[in-house]
């Protein structure tokens, strides 16, 4: 307001209204977004401002912008589960081909060994071991690639072998809590949350600076809730969690591929208080859109 004016631009009220059609004089409809501000003009009364702008560019614009996001998250969630149809095929290589060729040879040289006399016997020794070596790199890689166990008994076996691995190779110990159900799932889901199990858990090795960690697995109605636990460092939530960055691109991942078949994620964590991750997937037979 200009010098001398006894308006007082104290706006005591903004609102912006949802955007409404508009048909102009040659039949091309556009969106209007209108917006209201109440200001003091003094003496006890206020006067209405209220501001039209065509919204239709930018509203188009947010279209695009979200349909090319689901786009990427479909393809996404398409690479992640051709990688673990692709782990899968490859441990299924290893374990049924090139582990029992391995382990078919140790025998054959074991029923050899006994009818030989040194030097070739510490020779044959000496083999033996190489292939007892190779065998047991060979079952750990198949484990790394895709857990057999996971397919062949189910969701509760493969998060106790990974509880083991983590005790012998990270030295951490983890509780794992359940209803004494095996959850239904299918085996995408049942990938997907194994591996958001695996990763929640490396995460808390790996920065929050704790060596324990409590798993809980509860089904509830048609939903499997599973809930990771720890008392480490803790992060603020609106943050990236601590470390070199990766940390928050892998949950970010996490949640999308969660979301993606119907579920939701849920992360509270403070600094000094640990952290709490839930995950809600739906059980097999159950599956819902995401919201």
């Amino acid at each position: 307001m200009g010098a001398g004016s006894d308006v007082e631009s104290t706006p005591s009220l903004f609102h912006a209204e949802d955007p409404w059609p508009y048909v102009r004089p040659d039949g091309s409809v556009v969106r209007i977004e209108t917006s209201r501000t109440v200001v003091d003009v003094g003496g006890g009364e206020r006067i209405v401002l209220s501001i039209a702008r065509d919204a239709t560019e930018r509203l188009r614009f947010e279209e695009q912008l979200r349909r090319a996001h689901e786009r990427v998250q479909h393809m996404a969630f398409e690479a992640a589960v051709a990688e673990e149809r692709a782990r899968r095929r490859l441990a299924l290589i290893l374990h049924d081909g090139i582990g029992q060729q391995l382990a078919l040879s140790k025998i054959k040289l074991l029923s050899v060994r006994a009818s030989l006399e040194d030097p070739h016997r510490a020779a044959m020794d000496a083999a033996v071991t190489l292939l007892s070596q190779s065998i047991s790199e060979s079952r750990s890689l198949v484990f790394e690639l895709s857990p057999p166990v996971l397919y062949d008994l189910g969701l509760r076996a493969a998060l106790a072998w990974l509880v083991d691995e983590l005790a012998k190779n990270q030295g951490m110990r983890v509780t794992v809590t359940d209803d004494d159900a095996d959850p239904p799932l299918d085996d995408t889901t049942r990938a997907i949350v194994f591996r958001a199990v695996r990763e929640l858990l490396l995460n808390v090795f790996k920065h929050a600076g704790a060596l324990e960690a409590n798993v809980s697995l509860a089904r509830t109605g048609d939903l499997l809730e599973v809930a990771v636990e720890d008392r480490g460092v803790g992060f603020e939530t609106g943050a990236r969690a601590p470390g070199d960055g990766t940390a928050g691109f892998g949950l970010l991942s996490l949640r999308e591929q969660i979301v993606h078949i119907g579920g939701t994620v849920e992360i509270a964590s403070a600094r000094g208080h640990g952290t709490r991750a839930r995950l809600w997937v739906p059980l097999k037979g159950e599956s819902r859109p995401p919201e």
